[in-house]
């Protein structure tokens, strides 16, 4: 992200101004030439105009009607059991979110806040509660489906009941109004796919950038792989370097993905997940201090390189794909094919390396070898070349580190759910140690950190309004927030003055989280709009592929995950005396301008005053792992015994208040905590 200067909003209105124009200034000379200035043509300039041309009226215009098809890949329907559990979570979070805070006003109405242009002092009536739920719930409209359906009726009926309660007054019937329009909720999988165009010369930028990053990683010793299938295959821009250097992945992988070797006898290998953005460019440097030495155990190199699986998500990278992001069974299983593939790849090398080991001491010591006792040749022969070989475990990827940002943390949403779901199977089912088949991918994940997590508290407005709802000339530049009309107050005491170069400035004054009393559609406090908000709406949310992600690929009852599948993925499977609990990490910026940040802080917490660094479910926590001894109200029913094999996991979290989303990749000085915590759960096998 950048910042928020008045010079930074003066340079992304006019960087989005230059490349909105590309195509209209391409038609604009073509005609000119063609019709009154004949003078004017220049091959160069006329071959570029001509290419943005076509490309605008050939592959703009018609994927901007082909990509409002409804979604490929549905999930399956939620059964009624499902959807009563997942409403009354709502339910609850709502209720928590709605207690009066240091000011006595409510942060913001649950149901409200999924409705968009709501007049002031209107709420949703009971025919708008309706449309959100079929579309919440069923994934579905009332044209799609039978609302003279008594079980249907039913349900509903139940579901509206809950609101009342909630809302403390009754739904009056029918709709809200906008003037003489009806109000429209937010229902992301239905709405239509928002993009804007993007000039020829922008996905040149976009494949410059792509073949440095290949570059950066083919030097850190990555390879990369390929799918096979086109349909996860091709991209535009085309990617000319891993046309030439790519090798194939494994038949069946849906996702490329770059790898490097995992040869540390003492660490666990990782698993990245990136975010929206231009692939894993801003990444890069955080993958360099991942890779640049531990700091209690010296160089890496002394205990081998720490493995690193890094999946490329096309769509989201500001490529065009044929497909969206693969959905959840193509993704999982993509994922421990991988792994799968990995091992034996590690395993075939780590055997090749103890034959050659062999080979060469045989010929080093040739005759004076054969003199001596057989038995003291065979120990000693074992001795030397699993001494020079790689003593990495052959099969290192059956326990991994899993690190995701924003949108990766959506997919990794899919992962926590199928590890809880997998940990309530009985483990007697599970494959024996030692088996030399392939581990499901639920239990190959050891720990989960989270940046910018998009999963947690998904039932929240603000991910979907944020990102791709909101007006960017309605942001201030100084009142970012979760929610629109939401911003974070630091205690002058808690938080030093920013420096001069920080990336998002910081309100000195005192307090807590405060509504503003008389919210207005323009930036009232200062004379310009979030540069960063402008950035995010042309350069993210209104990129095509990543529109049409995030409309049609996009399940939020798919990928949330709630408090309760936290507290189970932290306290790991139980079977007996035998429990190994997982440990979890979550990084939140105070100053998150997508994600509900200070909301997700108290939902996983239960604390209204935030701490930088906040652990709980740890049974040693108080002793030397929370300065604060401050500990989750949930430690005493997930903790474990200790001895024996039984351990408890533990959830960690951090708050930067001045951080925007994804600034903490920016500079290292914000990203020094999370490569500690990163090491330390490598570390914790």
């Amino acid at each position: 992200m950048i910042q928020n200067s008045f010079l930074d909003y003066i340079a992304i209105r006019l960087s989005i101004a230059a490349l909105r124009l590309v195509a209209p200034a391409s038609f604009i000379y073509l005609g000119c030439c063609a019709f009154f200035r004949p003078q004017w043509w220049n091959p160069v300039l006329g071959i570029i105009a001509t290419a943005e041309a076509l490309f605008y009226l050939l592959v703009y215009l018609p994927r901007r009607v082909w990509l409002q098809a409804p979604p490929a890949s549905p999930p399956p329907p939620l059964t009624r059991a499902e959807r009563e559990l997942i409403f009354s979570r709502c339910l609850k979070t709502a209720l928590d979110a709605a207690r009066p805070n240091s000011s006595d006003e409510p942060i913001q109405p649950y149901l409200t806040g999924w409705f968009l242009d709501l007049p002031p002092n209107t709420h949703p009536k009971r025919d708008d509660a309706v449309d959100w739920i079929l579309w919440a719930l069923f994934s579905t409209s009332r044209e799609n489906v039978n609302m003279d359906d008594p079980e249907l009726i039913e349900e509903l009926e139940h579901y509206l009941l809950g609101f009342e309660k909630m809302l403390g007054r009754p739904l009056e019937p029918g709709s809200a109004k906008n003037g003489q329009d009806r109000i429209k909720s937010i229902r992301v999988t239905l709405d239509p796919v928002r993009m804007l165009h993007r000039p020829l010369i922008w996905y040149l930028i976009v494949a410059s950038v792509d073949t440095y990053t290949s570059f950066r990683l083919y030097w850190l010793g990555f390879k990369h792989y390929t799918p096979r299938a086109a349909q996860w295959k091709v991209t535009f821009p085309p990617r000319p370097l891993l046309a030439l250097l790519s090798r194939s992945a494994p038949e069946g992988v849906a996702v490329p993905y770059w790898y490097r070797p995992h040869t540390s006898r003492t660490k666990m290998p990782l698993i990245f997940m990136h975010g929206i953005g231009i692939g894993l460019y801003p990444y890069i440097p955080f993958i360099c201090n991942i890779l640049s030495g531990d700091v209690d155990n010296g160089p890496q190199g002394a205990d081998g390189d720490i493995g690193i699986l890094l999946p490329e998500l096309m769509p989201i990278s500001m490529h065009m794909t044929p497909s969206s992001v693969p959905p959840r069974p193509v993704m999982l299983a993509s994922l421990e094919l991988i792994l799968e593939s990995l091992n034996i790849l590690e395993e075939e090398e780590h055997n090749r390396q103890k034959r050659t080991a062999r080979v060469n001491h045989d010929d080093r010591n040739g005759d004076a070898a054969m003199r001596q006792p057989l038995l003291s040749r065979e120990v000693a022969d074992g001795q030397r070349y699993v001494t020079n070989a790689s003593l990495s475990s052959p099969r290192a990827w059956d326990r991994v580190v899993l690190a995701a940002h924003s949108y990766g943390t959506f997919v990794a949403g899919w992962i926590v759910r199928l590890c809880v779901d997998a940990d309530l199977v009985d483990a007697a089912s599970a494959p024996p140690s030692g088996t030399t088949s392939g581990l499901p991918l639920s239990q190959r994940i050891a720990h989960l950190i989270l940046v910018d997590p998009i999963p947690i508290l998904l039932s929240h407005p603000a991910v979907a309004h944020n990102f791709l709802y909101r007006d960017p000339s309605t942001v201030c530049p100084h009142k970012l927030g979760s929610v629109g009309n939401l911003h974070l107050e630091l205690d002058s005491q808690q938080v030093q003055e920013a420096d001069d170069d920080l990336p998002i400035s910081v309100p000195p004054t005192a307090g807590s989280i405060k509504h503003d009393k008389k919210p207005s559609r323009a930036c009232s406090c200062f004379s310009y709009s979030s540069p960063a908000a402008w950035q995010l709406y042309y350069f993210a949310s209104r990129d095509a592929d990543v529109a049409r992600t995030l409309h049609r690929a996009f399940f939020w009852a798919e990928g949330g995950i709630w408090k309760e599948e936290v507290e189970a993925f932290v306290r790991g499977p139980d079977s007996g005396e035998v429990r190994r609990g997982r440990n979890m990490a979550v990084f939140l910026g105070g100053m998150d301008q997508i994600v509900p940040s200070e909301a997700i802080r108290q939902y996983l917490t239960g604390e209204e005053k935030w701490t930088e660094r906040w652990i709980g479910l740890e049974e040693d926590a108080g002793a030397d792992g929370n300065s604060d001894g401050q500990l989750n109200a949930m430690e005493d029913r997930l903790s474990v015994k200790k001895g024996g094999e039984r351990r408890s996991g533990k959830l960690e979290v951090l708050f930067n208040p001045r951080l925007d989303h994804a600034v903490l990749f920016d500079d290292q000085k914000w990203t020094e905590p999370l490569v500690e915590v990163v090491r330390q759960y490598l570390k914790d096998i």
